[in-house]
């Protein structure tokens, strides 16, 4: 499968169109590598399933995409699994780099 076009949602939450050359040059600027297993996660696993759709459509091997299912609302329901609280790192993401 290949999109020329995909939507995907902005940081004010709206969806709007995008060429799929747009969006596969925002992903490699964030770091992330088609050819590298990729994890997504959200608060239940249903909402990340539109990245894992988008980079589907944009060419990604549906073997290397991965959702958390559950994501955030199982782990935080499991005792065992540690949860860290407040921000330990403070060094800014690739994107909010200037």
């Amino acid at each position: 499968m290949q999109a020329d076009y995909v939507l995907v949602k902005t940081k004010e939450n709206h969806s709007e169109w995008q060429s799929a050359g747009d969006v596969q040059k925002a992903m490699e600027k964030l770091g992330f590598d088609p050819q590298k297993q990729q994890y997504f996660y959200c608060q239940s696993g249903v909402r990340c399933t539109n990245w894992i759709s988008t980079l589907y459509a944009l060419g990604w091997p549906m073997d290397k995409l991965h959702n958390y299912d559950g994501s955030w609302i199982a782990w935080s329901k499991d005792e065992k699994l540690p949860i860290e609280k407040g921000c330990p790192d403070t060094t800014p993401a690739p994107w909010q780099k200037k």
